[in-house]
């Protein structure tokens, strides 16, 4: 038995993300949005909650915060301080 490997858990594109926005406003069906773009129920019921929330419509990706600081800000300053 092999490992069974699990979505792909990509990220949806922003023209993607407004073909699914449009089509929910044609029909207001999240399941048959889902299956006419070959999407998981749940990715598009919580991208369309997400946009009806937002004043404005924006399609984009947030940036990502990154990698947490290697070291804090009071040993930043020991290491200043050590240097000078």
């Amino acid at each position: 038995m092999g490992y069974v490997r699990k979505t792909s858990r990509r990220e949806l594109s922003p023209t993607l993300r407004a073909r699914i926005w449009e089509r929910y406003n044609c029909i207001k069906d999240v399941s048959a949005v889902a299956k006419h773009f070959k999407q998981q129920r749940s990715t598009v019921s919580s991208l369309i909650n997400r946009l009806k929330k937002q004043d404005t419509l924006d399609f984009h990706s947030k940036p990502w915060p990154g990698a947490p600081k290697a070291t804090t800000d009071r040993q930043d300053r020991a290491l200043v301080h050590y240097a000078v």
